[in-house]
């Protein structure tokens, strides 16, 4: 039996490894080929500590400091020792560029193709490798429209487990997605997908849900609904609230109601921005959010639409002091390119119609960022050529606020306190710089340059004359003398007595070791007992020795 790890990372892509009953995370995701940061896989350092948003898991064996109690109370964890009990989601710091990985490409084929209202299409597709494309219902892909160079980013409608993906686009005048449904899209055709991506998906939870969602974004919507009944929930309360410019921009009315049957806990309210909607509710979505929704705080809010309309609710939960623990959010701009103003002037009208659902203060903003945006953020889309931004928090951290220093004193002579300024005075003032002088008459400024040319200078003196019977000496390192010879240069003096002379480091040969002679013996005395042996035995030498003379005798 294995589980299934969603690795979400800090860009937006999500990987999915399969991870054994008896293997740590680390150890699969290595083993898939995603380096996640890692050090000393025995839960000594804490490298590798990252957030897991669902699931269980054994949290293994590790020290205090690499993770404390309270950051596993708030459900942080060590992925070097944990082992899963059931799938998970782990947020890694970091994102798939450091993790050497990536978003992987599924070739896909169009099945239909439907205009669902005036401005939404839906399109259905289906993959080559359905078991390769594993994703959590809120997650997005980036899509590929055929025939030119871009690439658009839409959120499934339908769950992780439908065998055909679907995705809610709305229709954008000018916008490449949008003209290539309208006009060239057909059964069969090829497309490719690139994902999944994305932090705004469906947390595993069993607290109340609200549900936002503003013109097409829905789709995100769809796909945690279809993963909730396809899971067979039914007591959990769940409430959508979805909103519209127009009645014709209303899709999916019928969806939902089979949603409530399957889900007996489920309700929805529909609300359109126009005045003169044949619906009930006429407004904005912000309209019909009531504290009964919110469960005292501890309900969990999902909300995907424009910005406008997501400040406006993030502001209303602030206005009427409603504190929520759980808000799950994403937004969408429109997938603008550095092009014209023109172009930008087609696609901004059509995105205000989604924007209404919020409040007219709302698509004032909207219209300005809109406007003033050159290069749009990468993200996933939410409709027609909308593109989704991911949720950057609730703030950007303030800034460090430093105190003001002190203006600097003006500079001067100082004067010192004590002997110092005795000591200083004892030597005087400071010379004072002397006054610049007038230019001469006739002067000339410089040329410029590094070497500027001379206008006044005086030509150098004359080379002295050589005196007579001077000689040019030969060429050579040791020219010839012309004269008398040169006296040969005066030899050192010789070492004071006494001294003794410096033994040379390099020794020319091995020097001998001086042994003492012994003192040369005297002869024996003549008639004594050794010269008459020496006597003896030099006869026997000579008669036995040729060559000897016959009458030869040592001397005595």
């Amino acid at each position: 039996m294995t589980f299934k790890v969603a690795l979400s990372f800090e860009d937006g892509v999500t990987r999915f490894i399969n991870c054994g009953p008896t293997e740590t995370v680390a150890d699969a995701s290595y083993k898939a080929r995603i380096n996640i940061p890692l050090d000393c896989r025995d839960g000594a350092c804490g490298t590798c500590k990252s957030l897991c948003e669902s699931g269980t898991f054994d949290g293994g064996d590790y020290i205090d400091d690499a993770l404390t109690d309270d950051e596993a109370d708030a459900g942080y964890c060590l992925p070097c020792q944990m082992v899963p009990q059931s799938d998970l989601v782990v947020q890694i710091p970091t994102t798939s560029d450091v993790a050497k990985t990536a978003a992987a490409a599924h070739p896909a084929t169009v099945t239909s193709v439907e205009r669902l209202a005036e401005g939404a299409f839906a399109l259905t597709v289906e993959l080559d490798d359905r078991a390769a494309l594993a994703f959590l219902p809120g997650q997005y892909v980036n899509i590929a429209v055929p025939g030119t160079d871009q690439t658009r980013s839409y959120s499934f409608s339908t769950g992780a487990d439908a065998n055909h993906l679907s995705f809610l686009i709305k229709y954008a005048a000018g916008g490449a997605m949008s003209e290539y449904l309208a006009q060239h899209c057909a059964v069969g055709d090829r497309l490719e997908l690139t994902g999944p991506m994305g932090s705004f998906f469906l947390r595993e939870s069993e607290r109340p849900l609200l549900l936002l969602a503003g013109g097409t974004g829905l789709a995100p919507v769809l796909s945690i609904l279809e993963t909730l009944a396809a899971a067979g929930t039914s007591g959990r309360p769940i409430h959508l609230i979805y909103g519209t410019s127009l009645d014709t921009d209303v899709v999916y009315t019928d969806l939902l109601d089979e949603y409530t049957t399957r889900m007996p806990g489920m309700t929805w309210d529909l609300v359109v921005s126009d005045p003169d909607t044949v619906h009930p509710n006429s407004g904005y979505v912000t309209g019909l959010i009531t504290p009964e929704h919110l469960h005292d705080g501890t309900a969990d809010i999902y909300l995907c639409g424009p910005p406008p309309m997501v400040e406006a609710v993030r502001g209303h939960l602030d206005a009427e002091g409603l504190q929520v623990t759980h808000f799950y959010y994403e937004k969408f701009t429109p997938a603008t390119t550095p092009a014209t103003t023109e172009t930008a002037a087609t696609e901004s009208p059509t995105e205000m119609a989604d924007t209404a659902t919020a409040s007219p203060e709302a698509t004032a903003t909207e219209t300005t960022e809109t406007n003033t945006v050159a290069e749009p953020e990468p993200a996933a889309v939410e409709g027609g050529d909308v593109v989704v931004v991911p949720d950057e928090g609730e703030s950007s951290p303030p800034r460090r606020s430093h105190p003001r220093r002190a203006p600097r004193r003006p500079l001067g002579p100082r004067t010192w306190p004590g002997p110092r300024a005795s000591r200083r005075s004892s030597r005087g003032a400071p010379a004072t710089l002397a006054a610049i002088e007038a230019r001469p008459d006739g002067y000339t400024a410089p040329a410029p340059g590094l070497f500027p040319a001379a206008t006044t200078a005086e030509p150098p003196a004359g080379i002295a004359a050589r005196p007579d019977g001077y000689v040019t000496p030969a060429p050579g390192l040791f020219p010839a003398a012309s004269g008398a010879p040169a006296e040969p240069p005066p030899r050192s003096a010789p070492a004071p007595t006494g001294t003794r002379r410096r033994r040379s480091p390099f020794p020319q040969g091995r020097r001998r070791r001086h042994r003492p002679r012994s003192p040369r013996p005297s002869p024996p005395a003549p008639g004594s007992s050794v010269a008459r042996s020496i006597r003896r035995s030099a006869t026997r030498t000579r008669s036995s020795t040729p060559g000897w003379p016959s009458n030869w005798a040592p001397s005595s």
